[in-house]
């Protein structure tokens, strides 16, 4: 969807179990913030497979986002692109879920400013993030391939991870607060 103010939303599923997306193309635009390609709140037990998805806004651009107990979802094959022109934006973004599988996506990031993530893990655990390919760019710091925020037994494994960013700290791996992260 494209739109002037609020939130823009390609795909959205709230409190649904059980349900496929595969094989779209999803665009989101906005001259706002809040651009969500594909949404899931309080869903699980989907899987999101092969699909291509882009957002673009001011800032807070996910490409793929779990939140509020979106668990045992399958992200696998997708194609992700967020950008912004101003901070945060994510490729895939899972807040407060737990026990998803992120596998085998090509994920990239980019804004003028700090927080563009390839993968955001915010208080949520038991998750698998094997063979994605990230890269993350932005004009300042803050620029990292999978973050965590609060969250333990996550495994993550044989994943492809560039950041760029004109200033200091950016991070391919950045875990602030968790434990038996792999």
């Amino acid at each position: 969807g494209d739109g002037i103010g609020g939130s823009n939303f390609g795909i959205l599923l709230s409190s649904v179990q059980n349900s496929t997306i595969f094989n779209n193309t999803v665009r989101t635009n906005g001259n706002s913030s809040d651009n969500y390609g594909i949404s899931l709140s309080s869903s699980s037990a989907n899987n999101i497979t092969s699909n291509n998805v882009s957002t673009n806004g001011t800032s807070n651009s996910f490409g793929i986002s779990l939140s509020s107990s979106s668990n045992n979802n399958l992200i696998i094959s997708n194609n992700v692109s967020t950008q912004g022109s101003s901070s945060s934006n994510y490729g895939v973004r899972l807040s407060s879920s737990s026990a998803n599988n992120i596998t085998s996506n090509t994920i990239s990031t980019s804004g003028s400013a700090d927080s563009n993530l390839g993968i955001s893990l915010s208080s949520s655990s038991n998750n698998k993030i094997n063979l994605n390919t990230i890269s993350t760019n932005g004009l300042t710091s803050g620029q990292s391939g999978i973050s965590i925020n609060t969250g333990s037994n996550n495994t993550i494994t044989s994943n492809t991870i560039s950041t760029n960013g004109s200033a200091s700290s950016n991070y391919g791996l950045d875990i602030f607060t968790g434990t038996n992260n792999i």
